[in-house]
């Protein structure tokens, strides 16, 4: 009853933060994410440890809807890609982070709390289970990263949680930068469990390229990225994600698909087949300009020093190397939605039409 009640809430209220919104107009993905995180997420994750867990398939039809709002896609995207992108990380991921942060607070008051926590350790009641194996995962995660290990040794039931509460580092338990780095690695680590076993897809796949490429990097996704500011429009911000995500009716292999017609199958500017975003992005010769230029020259230097494949391009724009190559992704978006702009207000006509103008034209 308390997780549909609090699913209402979230979607009466995301219902009038989106009222005015569509894939063209209205908030842009920044100022969407930061109404969700403001508005519904901190609805949600209030006393989140307690009961979110075993409701999380509640919420899976409201999130889905979410992320497919802020993406402004008209066909189904790859959530987690979409997710990565606009660094809005899965609900079993948040819940999982506020566990440990709630957890290492507790732990580290040293009063009544922390020995309950530490007696429910050592019973064998089971109702918190996953929320100790939380605790303790991290907790071995900041031992190994002291040791400059990069692998968990040993069996998490094990964890000894008294041996924490006595250390001398009890007060220092984590920084926002360790907490933000530990919560990408299981975000990643979870994408790559996910597609492991085999893609069904080739966005699958670049899913799972991308998730490993930022793994393998020592460095935080920054919250600060220019990809998605307060400048850009909603139709911008959706355009882009479509280059990423690569599921959109602006490209050809889509339209075939969806219209189940081979036909369609070809790039509206140069009618080459098998359209995709990166034939549309980075190699159509009809949309070759100044933006097409500086944007192939910075991702081919990107890829070569991260050493990525260059098709791959979307683990470049999502986690940069270049501080520019953001920007220059966005001024090419802006020339390609110039561009399918100006193909949408010419005039369409039938085949029927043509031969009726060619007989005109005879007489």
């Amino acid at each position: 009853d308390h997780a549909e009640q609090k699913l209402k809430e979230c979607n009466r209220k995301w219902g009038m933060i989106i009222r005015t919104t569509n894939r063209n107009h209205g908030l842009n993905v920044r100022s969407l994410c930061l109404l969700l995180k403001t508005i519904i997420l901190t609805k949600l994750h209030y006393a989140s440890p307690l009961w979110l867990e075993n409701n999380l398939g509640t919420f899976k039809s409201f999130w889905n809807k979410v992320i497919m709002k802020i993406s402004g896609a008209t066909l189904n995207p790859n959530r987690a890609l979409v997710e990565m992108t606009v660094q809005l990380p899965p609900l079993h991921v948040q819940l999982e982070i506020l566990t440990v942060k709630f957890l290492c607070k507790a732990l580290s008051d040293r009063d009544f709390v922390t020995s309950t926590l530490l007696q429910v350790d050592g019973s064998l009641y089971k109702e918190f289970f996953s929320q100790l194996l939380a605790i303790k995962k991290f907790l071995t995660y900041k031992q190994a990263c002291k040791e400059n290990k990069n692998e968990i040794q040993g069996a998490l039931r094990s964890v000894n949680l008294i041996d924490f509460t006595q250390s001398d580092e009890v007060s220092h338990w984590y920084n926002n930068s360790e907490i933000s780095k530990y919560q990408q690695k299981i975000w990643m680590e979870d994408i790559i469990r996910k597609y492991s076993f085999g893609s069904s897809s080739d966005t699958n796949a670049k899913c799972y390229e991308i998730a490993s490429y930022i793994l393998q990097r020592d460095k935080i996704m920054s919250t600060s990225s220019s990809l998605f500011n307060h400048s850009t429009t909603k139709k911008e911000d959706s355009h882009m994600l479509d280059y990423i995500h690569s599921n959109s009716l602006l490209f050809g292999h889509c339209r075939a698909a969806v219209n189940k017609d081979p036909s369609e199958d070809s790039c509206p500017f140069c009618h080459a087949t098998q359209d995709t975003a990166y034939h549309q992005l980075l190699e159509c010769h009809e949309l070759k300009d100044n933006t097409f230029h500086l944007l192939t020259s910075e991702l081919s230097l990107a890829t070569q020093q991260a050493g990525t494949p260059y098709e791959n391009y979307a683990a470049e724009i999502i986690f940069p190397n270049s501080p520019h190559i953001q920007q220059l992704f966005i001024n090419r978006i802006q020339f390609l939605i110039s561009q399918h702009d100006f193909i949408d207000s010419l005039p369409h006509h039938s085949e029927d039409d043509d031969l009726n103008n060619t007989k005109d034209r005879a007489v």
